[in-house]
């Protein structure tokens, strides 16, 4: 605040009139800088940013850290505040369309962040496009046929803002070989630089087979090989800090390997575990367990360590099918007990429920039970309703804005939720049930992004992508992708 104390003598002592500012919504803020330069000094301020941005209470990025930039908390800030005036009270509107149809022969189009959309051409190069700056980026292109691919993000404290993508990819003379590919993400310009390249010590045999890779505010990314002709996968989880590639342990369920579901929403990564949600429908050996696992302390064996199970009977899911599960509050330590605390959304039939997960201080081998704690949130009923679909996103610290989708014979019917997770227990505010904007009734709900108030809206064959954007100053006008690409894309408003 040096900059400050140069002014004109202000009215008000600068502490006072710092700290006054802290109670106005960031999008109020700007409108200030044009009463005098010493306003404009003050909202300028990068203390003054950082403040509010660890202080909102809004869905937002993790953060402050010394790698964001104020432009990058100003803006965030001002979009999160503008979308949560009216997220609740308002139906989405459309102002403009524009669907992006990928050419044959790409292979699909993956979301990550909901900014960078990026997609595989020919099997043979991959290309990002940024939603934000309109601008394209060939990540990589390879002379080896590639089978399959995946993309997801991470952010963490120390290393910045982190984009991954996964390859497998078949050579004549050195066979299947598996690479994670890590770019660093400038959030102001949009451009991913990089890649660092990694080895992933799996196998691609099945040319059907999937890749997939998953991460979030975390430091873990989960890789999984998912087979065509079953759905079981084999899955490693690397650590973004050691650069090091985990296993999990067998436990006897499989001989080949670890038994994950295929849905990627089964497995809960945190600041400091992981959570899985184990199943089998052997009619012969039925389990469900829910267990989470701790990066160990000797790292050559390379394997995670088992550290806590329990039988997920106790938070109420009835069926070997789980639910989408939804980070709501990243894991937090209480520094006296040394117990960690984590809480999820996740859905049973029409009910949205809040999870919380309990893990004890755990210093030994030995594997504790987890305590679980389930109350109701919101209760969603619709006669007609076929299924009910949930997207959210969250803050580390426990707010989160989400859609929730009713899927009828004749339309697709849109609800907007707003939940506090920070108390003792879950608030939200559930609105009014409002019918998508657009003939979309066809089409499949995919990635969320809370911040900017966008959603991924695909086909079932993935050749055509409709972005729903929510905030009304944004026009997204989409581009070619560096291909042939035609159509429109949707802008809704949400005012």
């Amino acid at each position: 605040m040096d900059c400050i104390t140069k002014q004109a003598a202000p009215i008000l002592p600068v502490e006072i009139m710092y700290n006054i500012l802290l109670f106005i919504s960031p999008n109020e803020l700007f409108p200030l800088r044009t009463v005098s330069k010493e306003f404009r000094a003050i909202i300028d301020d990068p203390v003054l940013w950082r403040t509010m941005y660890a202080d909102a209470h809004l869905p937002r990025p993790p953060g402050p850290f010394s790698w964001q930039s104020t432009r990058f908390l100003q803006h965030t800030l001002v979009q999160s505040a503008r979308l949560a005036q009216c997220w609740t009270s308002q139906p989405i509107s459309v102002i403009s369309t524009h669907l992006l149809r990928a050419p044959p022969e790409s292979d699909s189009i993956v979301w990550v962040c909901g900014r960078w959309l990026i997609t595989c051409v020919e099997m043979r190069r991959v290309v990002s496009y940024d939603l934000d700056t309109h601008s394209e980026q060939l990540l990589c292109q390879s002379d080896d046929e590639w089978v399959s691919w995946s993309a997801t993000s991470s952010l963490m404290s120390t290393r910045g803002h982190l984009v991954y993508v996964g390859l497998c990819t078949k050579n004549s003379h050195s066979g299947d070989r598996m690479k994670l590919l890590e770019f660093q993400a400038d959030d102001d310009s949009g451009h991913l630089s990089g890649p660092i390249t990694s080895n992933i010590p799996l196998s691609c045999t099945d040319r059907d087979a999937r890749l997939h890779v998953k991460s979030g505010d975390t430091p873990f990314v989960l890789i999984s090989v998912i087979p065509s002709q079953s759905r079981w996968t084999r899955s490693l989880m690397f650590d973004t800090r050691s650069q090091i590639f985990y296993k999990f342990p067998k436990l006897g369920y499989d001989a080949n390997g670890p038994i994950l579901g295929v849905m990627g929403q089964q497995i809960v990564l945190t600041m400091t575990h992981i959570i899985l949600y184990r199943t089998s429908s052997s009619p012969s050996d039925p389990f469900q367990l829910i267990q989470a696992y701790v990066i160990p302390d000797n790292n050559e064996t390379h394997e995670l360590r088992l550290s806590y199970e329990t039988s997920p009977d106790v938070c109420g899911f009835s069926s070997w099918v789980p639910p989408p599960f939804f980070l709501l509050r990243n894991s937090v330590t209480d520094p006296i007990t040394g117990s960690t605390h984590t809480r999820i959304l996740h859905m049973r039939q029409s009910n949205l429920l809040c999870t919380d997960i309990t893990l004890l201080a755990n210093s030994t081998a030995d594997v504790l039970p987890i305590s679980i704690h389930t109350h109701y949130h919101a209760v969603f009923t619709d006669d007609e309703c076929s299924s009910i679909t949930n997207i959210f996103q969250s803050s580390t610290d426990g707010f989160a804005r989400g859609l929730c989708a009713s899927i009828t014979s004749a339309k697709l019917l849109i609800r907007k939720v707003t939940i506090d997770g920070t108390g003792e227990t879950c608030v939200g505010v559930v609105g009014d049930v409002y019918p998508l904007p657009t003939d979309a009734t066809h089409m499949l709900i995919g990635p969320f992004d809370g911040l900017r108030g966008r959603i991924l809206l695909t086909t079932g064959s993935e050749r055509e992508v409709v972005v729903l954007d929510m905030e009304k100053e944004l026009l997204l006008i989409l581009k070619d992708l560096s291909l042939p690409s035609s159509g429109v894309c949707v802008c809704a408003n949400g005012t």
